[in-house]
C-alpha cells in the first residue's frame, strides 16, 4: 500500500477494496506480518493535507471477525479529515525529512544509476526497510539488498545514512547558487 501513502491528500482504505481473498492470502504481507499476529482485516488512513504526508492510523480485525463496514469506513474518512487538519495546524511544514526525491537524469547521470536504483534509493530516502521496500516493489527481500549494495558501491557510501547524505547534498548543490554565475 505505499502508493497509497505517496499522495499529499487524506485517504481511507479498506484492504479488501483493493485485494482478493486469494491475493491477501498469498501475499507476502499477509503471510509474515498479518497471519502471524491473527489479522485479517485492514482499514487505513494516509492523514495528508496541503501535499504534506503525516502519518498512517490502521485498525486491524482477527480471524473470525467480520470486515470492516461502509459505515465504519465513512467514520473513519471523516475523523481522518479532523486529523489531517489539526496536523496540519500543528506542524504545518510537517514532521519528515524535507522530500528526497530528485531527478532521475541526476543520479543516472552521476552515479551510473539504473531506474529501480534510483527508485530504490528515493524508498530508503523516505525511511523504509529492505522488507517494506520488497512488499511495495513486489520483489524479494534478498533482492533490495543487493540493489542496496549496488547503490553503496555507486555512490561510495557505506550505509543508509551515507546513501541519505550523499542525495541531501546533491539536491542541495542543485539548489545552491553557483558563485560568478
Amino acid at each position: 500500500m505505499y502508493w497509497f501513502l505517496l499522495q499529499g491528500t487524506p485517504g481511507v482504505f479498506r484492504e479488501s477494496d483493493y485485494a482478493t481473498d486469494a491475493v491477501h492470502e498469498n501475499s507476502q504481507y499477509n503471510q509474515l506480518w498479518m497471519q502471524p499476529q491473527n489479522i485479517k482485516y485492514c482499514l487505513g488512513t494516509r492523514t495528508a493535507y496541503n501535499g504534506m504526508f503525516f502519518a498512517s492510523v490502521n485498525l486491524y480485525r482477527i480471524y473470525g471477525s467480520e470486515d470492516f463496514s461502509d459505515e465504519e469506513k465513512l467514520i473513519l474518512t471523516i475523523l481522518n479529515e479532523h486529523l489531517s487538519l489539526f496536523f496540519f495546524l500543528v506542524s504545518p511544514s510537517g514532521h519528515m525529512l524535507p522530500n528526497s526525491n530528485i531527478s532521475s537524469e541526476d543520479l543516472v547521470l552521476q552515479f551510473n544509476l539504473t531506474q529501480r536504483e534510483v527508485e530504490i534509493l528515493n524508498m530508503v530516502c523516505e525511511g523504509l526497510s529492505s522488507r517494506e521496500i520488497a512488499e511495495c516493489l513486489f520483489i524479494s527481500e534478498s533482492t533490495v539488498k543487493k540493489h542496496i549494495s549496488n547503490l553503496f558501491l555507486k555512490t561510495g557510501t557505506k550505509s543508509r545514512t551515507g546513501l541519505l547524505k550523499t542525495v541531501l547534498n546533491q539536491k542541495n548543490e542543485r539548489l545552491t547558487p553557483k558563485h560568478g554565475a
